[in-house]
């Protein structure tokens, strides 16, 4: 029961890294053949049925087939793994250069947003500067005691109203675009900070490589699943079909053991504990003399079985 256990998990673990490589090697194969969905669907599906039953072949009869189909199959193998492993590649690759492109239009947008608000800020300084003129002049007047007399501060500053209203209000204006354009900035920078948080692990990893590039660590990544995932599913598989094999092997030999043991003990001794008499030919069996037990009916022999 246990190894029968062993064997079904087994079995089951191999047909699920097997299928997890082949859905990722689906999409990985609609990727590369986007124009004609079908042909990346089939070849993925058909690829991985053959693979599978192409190791189950080879280890079972591997050793007794012709060599140069066992050889034919293992590179039809090796050419189905590629396979697989080329599509595994292409969708993992493309999910992430889809979420970079995401990001990377994000940050364009800030880099745009940050360029406005400068231009922004830049007005309000220019402004501000017009104002601090008005009021080195208004200042001045005032300096030289020219308050209320007429041309003084006092007229100075009346003649200044409307430009000064006027550019209070430019500032006033601009000051909301800006605002308005720091919400933005917020809204599309969380974008970027949600990416890098899920960039977290991922920063580590490249630490653990030392090295700083993102891009070349997850590509790293990418090559430790390509070689674990459909590499793992062959190795169960060979483990189930060498479980399967052991016990088959071991049933077979239980019953012919027993098989001897029966047809021995038939020669040995015959009906009532008596030993029979040594025969060559099946004649010799059929005209020897049988003892019939009054009490019960003889079975007959395996060797009269095996002849009759």
């Amino acid at each position: 029961m246990r190894l029968f256990s062993i064997a079904t998990f087994t079995l089951l673990s191999a047909i699920g890294c097997a299928g997890v490589a082949g859905v990722f090697s689906v999409f990985g194969m609609l990727t590369l053949f986007s124009g004609i969905p079908a042909v990346g669907i089939s070849a993925g599906v058909v690829s991985e049925f053959a693979k599978i039953m192409a190791v189950s072949w080879l280890y079972r009869y591997g050793k007794t087939a012709n060599k140069i189909l066992v050889f034919v199959g293992a590179l039809l193998t090796i050419c189905a793994m590629t396979v697989t492993s080329i599509g595994v590649f292409g969708m993992l690759s493309k999910a992430h250069t889809e979420q970079g492109a995401s990001v990377s239009t994000s940050v364009a947008q800030l880099e745009v947003i940050e360029q406005r608000i400068a231009r922004e800020q830049k007005i309000i300084v220019n402004d501000q500067k017009v104002l601090d003129q008005l009021d080195s002049q208004v200042q001045a007047l005032i300096d030289a005691k020219k308050v209320s007399m007429k041309g003084g501060a006092r007229d100075l500053r009346l003649q200044q109203k409307q430009e000064r209203a006027e550019l209070d209000k430019e500032i006033k204006e601009t000051q909301q675009r800006i605002d308005q354009l720091q919400e933005e900035k917020f809204k599309i920078g969380q974008t970027v900070r949600n990416f890098e948080v899920e960039l977290g692990p991922i920063k580590y990893v490249a630490e653990m490589l030392h090295t700083d590039n993102i891009d070349g660590a997850i590509r790293i990544v990418i090559i430790l699943i390509l070689l674990t995932l459909d590499p793992m599913a062959i190795f169960l598989l060979i483990c189930y079909n060498h479980i399967v094999l052991n016990k088959e092997k071991s049933v077979i030999e239980n019953v012919i053991n027993k098989s001897i043991e029966a047809d021995t003990s038939d020669v040995i001794v015959g009906i009532n504990n008596e030993p029979l008499v040594e025969v060559d030919t099946p004649e010799q069996v059929v005209n020897m003399p049988v003892k019939e037990d009054p009490k019960q009916t003889p079975k007959k022999s395996n060797i009269r079985k095996w002849f009759f």
